[in-house]
């Protein structure tokens, strides 16, 4: 029969019949068979192959079943728990395996599962339940939070995510929170939280930059060194302040809220200067005019334009009052000046309002007037309509203000 690189599929005739094969050992593969056909080889190793149409080749293990239980045993005994490659690209050896297990450890709560010791002294620890916990120093001790980075702790809240180093949502009821950067303590539900240092307390704050104190609900708060203790506002820029004034808008530097939906602009501080003291507000107040009697427009929800203490203002009121079919409606202006010192008893206006009339179908018999409330510290509109006729009166009350130095 004679010498053969490798073995084809064919038939050969009687007289060529014999008791052995000679093959050469190839280094690589021969060519691909033709579809429907195997072709046979044998290696440089002396292991025969087989290769198939599409040019995949398997390895034909000979020997007793004895014979392979014994080689995986050896492979065991030695460590190498890899089958029977023991040097290949993709060996793995008990010791590997060890490793990864070493870094792959079970939390005390049901279904947790700790990634990454930290270390003799930084070990992450995992006390409620469902929580992925990962790098080192970190505790998860409620349910279903992930956490990696270090220093974190979930004290006790649930469907937290947080990244980072030294994070915190600490009480039982912060749940739903995402915590990425440094240092920030969240308290409270459904908050988003960038960057460092911040502390927020409440439901469903956005919070970024860095230094920021966000106490309430429903706030945007972007820039650094905030301190906003209201609900429902929004403040961009550097140190600007809200304490307990809900719908306020600020944005620029050291601005300072007084009233309720009030819009600030600030522009930095004099040299000696408190927050507030060069800043310019927008407020809008409302009311309504049932007949002829006077009534005073307040700031939503029913406050009064109260004023902050120590400080001057130039204001300029633009009024617009209609009936409900607008047959009578009214349209001026009001300019002047108005101050106050620390108590509400100082509010005075300086000098004397000026009203003018832009357009007026009343007939003119309204009247709108800008006034100082000693009683509450604060510049009172008052606005009386048309007799039996109701009213709906707004004025966008503009106000650059200053401090007393």
């Amino acid at each position: 029969m004679g010498s053969s690189t490798f073995f084809n599929n064919a038939p050969v005739s009687a007289s060529t019949d014999s008791d052995f094969q000679q093959h050469n050992l190839l280094a690589t593969p021969p060519a691909t068979p033709a579809s429907g056909h195997i072709r046979s080889f044998v290696d440089t190793d002396g292991v025969m192959n087989l290769l198939d149409a599409d040019g995949d080749s398997i390895k034909v293990i000979t020997g007793t079943q004895a014979d392979v239980d014994d080689a995986v045993s050896e492979k065991h005994l030695a460590g190498t728990d890899q089958g029977l490659d023991t040097g290949g690209t993709n060996a793995v050896t008990a010791a590997t395996i060890k490793a990864v297990t070493d870094l792959i450890k079970p939390g005390a709560g049901a279904n947790s599962v700790i990634v990454g010791s930290g270390g003799a002294g930084h070990l992450n620890t995992s006390e409620g339940n469902c929580n992925i916990v990962g790098g080192n120093d970190n505790t998860a001790a409620g349910n279903n939070n992930l956490v990696a980075g270090e220093d974190h702790a979930t004290v006790a809240g649930n469907d937290n995510l947080i990244a980072g180093k030294a994070n915190a949502t600490s009480t039982s009821g912060s749940h739903y929170n995402s915590v990425a950067g440094e240092n920030n303590v969240v308290e409270g539900t459904h908050n988003l939280v960038a960057g460092y240092s911040h502390v927020v307390t409440g439901n469903k704050n956005a919070v970024s930059g860095n230094d920021n104190t966000c106490i309430g609900n429903n706030n945007h708060v972007e820039g650094s060194s905030h301190e906003l203790q209201a609900s429902d506002g929004h403040c961009e820029g550097f140190t600007n302040a809200a304490n307990g004034f809900n719908y306020v808008h600020m944005e620029g530097k050291n601005c300072a809220a007084y009233n309720h939906t009030q819009h600030i602009k600030g522009g930095g501080l004099f040299a000696d200067g408190e927050p507030g003291c060069c800043q310019v507000s927008h407020i809008i107040a409302k009311g309504i005019t049932p007949s002829d009697d006077p009534v005073d427009l307040l700031v939503d929800p029913a406050c009064r334009i109260e004023l902050a203490q120590f400080k001057i203002y130039a204001f300029f009121i633009r009024v617009l009052a209609t009936s409900a079919d607008h047959t009578a409606a009214y349209h001026a202006t009001i300019g002047g000046m108005i101050k106050r010192g620390e108590l509400a008893g100082t509010t005075a206006l300086i000098g004397t309002p000026v009203c003018t009339i832009i357009a007026d179908n009343t007939g003119d018999n309204v009247v709108i007037e800008a006034t100082a409330d000693a009683t509450n510290g604060a510049l009172k509109l008052s606005a009386a309509g048309l007799h039996a006729l109701p009213m709906h009166w707004v004025a966008y009350i503009e106000m650059v203000e200053t401090s007393a130095f």
